[in-house]
C-alpha cells in the first residue's frame, strides 16, 4: 500500500443501519481480523501441543508483543524514546509479526483517537457498544477520518521500509518464520504455524483491542475523570502492559504506562534496558511533580465527595447573635452552655456525656470555656467536632476562642476556587 493511501482515507457517511455497516466492512482488516480465528480454529482440531513448541509460543508472544508495544504505540504513536537506527529496524520486523497493518495506519488511528477521545471523531468511540470499541472499528470502514500529523513517520526511513515490504514482512513474522523454527527445530511444522502463528496473532489481536475496549470501559481513574481511560489490572495483563490506560491519556508522551517497577510493563523494561546499554538514546518521563499533581487532584476530588456527604457545623455568620440577658433567659428553659463565644444547646448530649449528666447540669447558663480548654480537661479532637454540631448562637460581645472557631474536622476540609472568589466576594 502506498504512502499516500495510508495518509488519506476519507469515504461517505455510513447510514446508521446493520446491513450498511456490513457493506461498509473493511476488506482488508475484516480479513486480518476473522480469517487467523478460522485457521486457529481448524488447526486445533488437527493438531496437538508439544511442550516445546509451546514454549516457543509462549517466547515469541512476549517477543513480538513487546515490540508491538514498544514500536507501533511508544515510538512511532507517541515518540517516547529515541531508539538507534538497529534497534528501531528490528522493532519494525518484529512489530510486524501482529498481522495489524503498517504502523503508519495504526498511528493515525490512535494518535487520532488521543486527539479527539470520547467523541464522534474518535475512531474507537469508547461511548458506542463494547464490540464497537473492541473490533468494530477496526472492521468497519471510518465515515470520516480526523487529521493528525503524520509528517515525522512519512520523513522516517525505517517507515518508509515497512510501508514498502509490510505484506512479505508481516507473513513472514507472523506465521513462516514460527512454523520454520518449531520445524526445524523440532518437527513440529503445523504446531509452529497454528500456534505460534496464527493462535498468537490472535492473541495479540485481542490483546491491543482490549485497550479501546475494556480499558475504557472498567478500573479506576487515579490522575484524571474527564474521559474514559481508565487503570485496572486485569486489562493491563490481556494488554501486554497497557492497562494503566488513566496514566497514558494523562502522559502519553512517557515510555512507561505502569510507571511502578511492578507493574507489568514489558514495553517499559525493555526500553529502558536499551536506554541502559545504548540501544536507546533518549527516554521521556513525564514530571514527577505532575504525576503527584494530578494524583492528588483526583484523591481530592474523592475526598471532596466523601466530604459533601458529611454533616458539617453551622456556619457562625448563619448562627443568631444575642446578648448575655438573652442566654440567661433561654437557659431557664433548654440546656444552654457557653463556651469561646459560642451558645451551645447540650440537650442531646446530657445523658452521653462522658463526665456524667450531672457535670454538664451544673454549667448550665454559665461560661465554661477554661474547663473545657484544659482547667478540668483537654478535651479530644471528637469532643470539640461534636460541640461544634450543638451550636445554636453567638454571644454579642463575646470573643470567640482562636481554637474553636474551626473545629479540627474542618482544618483540612477541601474548598474549590469557585467558592474562595464567592468567599471573597462576600468579604469585599
Amino acid at each position: 500500500m502506498t504512502a499516500e493511501k495510508e495518509k488519506e482515507r476519507e469515504l461517505p457517511i455510513i447510514p446508521p443501519t446493520w446491513w450498511a455497516l456490513i457493506k461498509r466492512l473493511d476488506p482488508i482488516n475484516t480479513s486480518i481480523f476473522v480469517i487467523p480465528h478460522l485457521i486457529t480454529f481448524a488447526g486445533c482440531w488437527i493438531t496437538s501441543w508439544e511442550w516445546k513448541t509451546f514454549i516457543f509460543f509462549c517466547v515469541y508472544l512476549y517477543v513480538t508483543s513487546t515490540a508491538f508495544v514498544a514500536g507501533y504505540h511508544r515510538l512511532w504513536s507517541h515518540r517516547a524514546f529515541v531508539p538507534t537506527k538497529p534497534l528501531e529496524y528490528t522493532l519494525a520486523f518484529f512489530a510486524s509479526a501482529a498481522f495489524m497493518r503498517t504502523m503508519v495506519w495504526w498511528a493515525r488511528d490512535h494518535r487520532a483517537h488521543h486527539r479527539y477521545i470520547d467523541s464522534e471523531l474518535d475512531p474507537c468511540m469508547p461511548k458506542h457498544n463494547f464490540f464497537w470499541r473492541h473490533f468494530g472499528w477496526f472492521t468497519v470502514r471510518q465515515s470520516y477520518v480526523a487529521p493528525v500529523d503524520l509528517s515525522d513517520l512519512f520523513s522516517n526511513p525505517v517507515v518508509q521500509w515497512q510501508l514498502k515490504w509490510i505484506w512479505p514482512m508481516s507473513i513472514f513474522s507472523s506465521f513462516l518464520l514460527p512454523m520454520l523454527v518449531a520445524g526445524l527445530g523440532w518437527g513440529d511444522w503445523w504446531g509452529g504455524l497454528f500456534y505460534a502463528g496464527f493462535l498468537r496473532v490472535n492473541i495479540m489481536h485481542h490483546g491491543t483491542l482490549f485497550a479501546n475496549s475494556l480499558a475504557h470501559w472498567v478500573g479506576d481513574q487515579h490522575f484524571d475523570d474527564r474521559t474514559s481511560p481508565k487503570d485496572f489490572f486485569f486489562t493491563n495483563i490481556v494488554t501486554f502492559g497497557e492497562g494503566y490506560h488513566n496514566y497514558h491519556h494523562q502522559f502519553p508522551m512517557d515510555y512507561r504506562v505502569g510507571i511502578e517497577w511492578w507493574q507489568f510493563d514489558p514495553a517499559k523494561w525493555f526500553v529502558f534496558a536499551c536506554y541502559c546499554v545504548g540501544l536507546v538514546t533518549q527516554i521521556n518521563r513525564a514530571p514527577e511533580n505532575e504525576i503527584k499533581k494530578a494524583e492528588l487532584s483526583m484523591e481530592l476530588k474523592k475526598l471532596r465527595t466523601v466530604q459533601d456527604r458529611i454533616k458539617w457545623a453551622t456556619d457562625p455568620e448563619d448562627l443568631p447573635v444575642v446578648d448575655w440577658e438573652k442566654f440567661q433567659e433561654e437557659s431557664m428553659n433548654r440546656p444552654l452552655v457557653l463556651i469561646a463565644g459560642f451558645i451551645h444547646d447540650v440537650s442531646s448530649f446530657m445523658d452521653q456525656h462522658p463526665g456524667g449528666r450531672d457535670m454538664l447540669a451544673g454549667n448550665i447558663g454559665k461560661d465554661v470555656t477554661t474547663s473545657f480548654f484544659g482547667g478540668i480537661y483537654n478535651h479530644s479532637n471528637a469532643a470539640h467536632n461534636i460541640l461544634s454540631m450543638l451550636r445554636v448562637g453567638v454571644l454579642r460581645g463575646g470573643v470567640q476562642h482562636v481554637d474553636a472557631i474551626i473545629p479540627p474536622g474542618q482544618e483540612l476540609r477541601i474548598v474549590q476556587t469557585k467558592e474562595m472568589k464567592k468567599a471573597n466576594v462576600a468579604l469585599t
